[in-house]
């Protein structure tokens, strides 16, 4: 019934607000459960993502960091926060590529996408990442290089099958009759 999903709803946010709470307390540990507990309720709730990525950081735990934020971008690529999270996760790792991919796409939603082109070129060359190489295809189909971000796109779908944002792209883009 949908009294059910209303509860839900309102248990995963007290699970959220609780991690916060606890966070703001230093009890990382704690929050991150209950940040699990909130996800465990609904998967896709790219916030609790977030701050599950934030809290993980603060822990020192910056593996399971760059995870989290990696799924929260997934659901929502232009979500701002998130990129500024993972350069310093990034930095923190000594991840260079990772603080280079991070930054570039903050110049992506600044409107700066045609200037960032080369530097995630190189960052996807170099690593053979599936989320650069959509990060690529994100700012060449930003700079109007949809053929470019095609083929940026695909080469993200081979690296991993998984990689549902480039798909979804990819699908966008060549829903323009070529089906």
């Amino acid at each position: 019934s949908d009294s059910m999903g209303v509860l839900n709803k309102r248990l995963q946010g007290a699970h959220f607000y609780m991690g916060l709470v606890l966070r703001d307390q230093g009890r990382y540990e704690d929050a991150i459960n209950e940040f699990r507990t909130a996800l465990g309720m609904n998967r896709a709730d790219a916030d609790t993502l977030f701050e599950l990525g934030k809290t993980f950081a603060l822990n020192g735990n910056n593996e399971d960091a760059a995870s989290a934020l990696e799924i929260a971008l997934a659901f929502v690529p232009d979500f701002r926060e998130a990129y500024i999270e993972v350069e310093k996760v990034a930095v923190a790792m000594g991840d260079e590529p990772k603080a280079q991919y991070a930054r570039a796409m903050l110049d992506v939603l600044d409107g700066k996408a045609k200037s960032v082109v080369p530097t995630l070129q190189a960052v996807a060359e170099g690593g053979q990442n599936a989320h650069y190489w959509w990060a690529l295809g994100y700012a060449l189909e930003k700079s109007g290089d949809n053929a470019g971000a095609i083929a940026a796109y695909q080469k993200s779908v081979e690296i991993n099958p998984g990689e549902l944002l480039a798909a979804e792209s990819l699908r966008q883009l060549q829903g323009g009759g070529e089906e």
